[in-house]
């Protein structure tokens, strides 16, 4: 009995290095793609570089996939080492430098050949190693993918109004997206607070959202802006958009 004790210790201890190697290894590796995602994105500036820089994020977007791929098919290490790497992760500079750089392009159109891989590789960097994992159930990660859909659709029905007639059109799609924000918090509440971890990026990811967002809503506003009178349309709009950010628990037209 003995024996198999001292046997079934060595193989508990040896499995925790193995994990925690592994672990290691997943969090540095992904630091390291994001380091190589800032240093490609900082050097967009013009449309060769664009033209230069497209195929490098197609081959980085399938790294971060596989690295995804590789922390879901090994157990979780211990909370101590979760806690190690994703604080090591969180507090990269790379990362804010491809806030920085992803909005500046994402808001310009002579970059729109990167919008969509753009989209796809932001939406991975925020994807924390042993965090949240995908299954049949929500989650507050599940329920943070819903509300950035949300923020992405907003935008899209915005950058569609030119006039009061594009405004009344946009009315309705907002409204909708209204009652679809309505079921999500339904679903959200009965999920309780997240884990801080989780938290902060939730919070990061749909304040990116926001980001893209904001431009358009100072785009066909600007009289909310400049605090003069608006159209009938455009008034019935915005007030549908502020109904929508209070939903989102957002603070309307800025940064939450």
């Amino acid at each position: 009995m003995k024996v198999q004790q001292l046997v079934c210790l060595a193989v508990a201890i040896l499995s925790l290095h193995i994990f925690a190697a592994d672990a290691a290894a997943i969090t540095e590796e992904r630091c390291k793609l994001v380091e190589n995602l800032a240093a490609i994105l900082s050097n967009v500036e013009d449309a060769a570089s664009t033209t230069a820089a497209l195929p490098k994020l197609e081959s980085l977007r399938e790294k971060f996939l596989q690295n995804k791929t590789a922390t879901e098919k090994m157990p979780a290490p211990s909370a101590s080492v979760i806690e190690q790497h994703k604080k090591k992760l969180m507090q990269s500079r790379p990362m804010d430098m491809v806030e920085e750089d992803a909005v500046r392009l994402q808001n310009d159109e002579k970059f729109s050949a990167l919008h969509p891989v753009l989209k796809e590789l932001r939406r991975e960097i925020w994807q924390l190693p042993f965090g949240e994992r995908a299954g049949s159930k929500p989650t507050h990660t599940t329920v943070t993918d819903q509300r950035v859909k949300i923020t992405e659709d907003e935008t899209a029905i915005l950058k569609s109004v030119k006039d009061d007639a594009s405004a009344l059109g946009a009315l309705a799609r907002i409204k909708a997206l209204i009652k679809k924000c309505e079921q999500i918090n339904k679903t959200a509440e009965g999920l309780g607070d997240p884990p801080p971890d989780i938290n902060y990026v939730m919070k990061a990811r749909v304040r990116y959202a926001f980001e893209l967002l904001k431009p358009e809503i100072d785009r066909v506003f600007p009289e909310a802006i400049r605090d003069t009178k608006m159209s009938d349309p455009m008034t019935s709009l915005l007030a549908a958009i502020g109904e929508l950010d209070e939903a989102m628990r957002l603070i309307p037209f800025k940064k939450n």
